[in-house]
């Protein structure tokens, strides 16, 4: 699931779940649900709040993901919560400042994953589900997104 028109400005997005039943993935690997934001223009840089499994744990983490200009790519893992569902995927900027925040299961509030400084100017979004490995599947059901941002038009 993706956005086609750009988002600018302040805004909050967030991703509410009904579901979300992450494959078991193979050794080394994680099967992750990821909300993701990347700057409009720009395919070389992209921010994820994402709930991760791996073969021994849950967790909400924050990913920056870079295409350096040889081709290769650098990932960038921050934050650590360690979670076994999560209700809801959120990103907020303000200015140049980015939160990534999840909503374990059981709780009223989201919590901080992660901050960082980065770009302005507009966005678009991604929604995005890995399974860790060929022939594994998961199961996500989607609740609602919700936009909320100085500049969306919906056209």
């Amino acid at each position: 699931v993706g956005s086609r028109l750009p988002i600018d400005g302040d805004f909050d997005v967030t991703l509410t779940l009904d579901e979300a039943d992450l494959a078991m993935p193979s050794d080394g690997r994680h099967s992750t649900l990821m909300w993701q934001i990347q700057q409009q223009g720009n395919d070389r840089t992209r921010f994820a709040s994402m709930f991760r499994r791996t073969p021994t744990e849950y967790k909400a983490v924050a990913q920056q993901h870079k295409t350096l200009p040889d081709g290769s790519h650098a990932y960038t893992w921050h934050g650590d919560l360690e979670v076994k569902k999560i209700l809801a995927r959120r990103i907020a900027r303000r200015g140049n400042v980015y939160t990534m925040l999840a909503r374990p299961e059981g709780s009223e509030r989201d919590e901080v994953i992660h901050q960082t400084k980065h770009f302005e100017g507009p966005i678009l979004l991604h929604c995005l589900l890995h399974t860790g490995a060929t022939g594994k599947k998961s199961r996500v059901l989607l609740k609602s997104i919700e936009v909320h941002a100085e500049v969306y038009d919906r056209r």
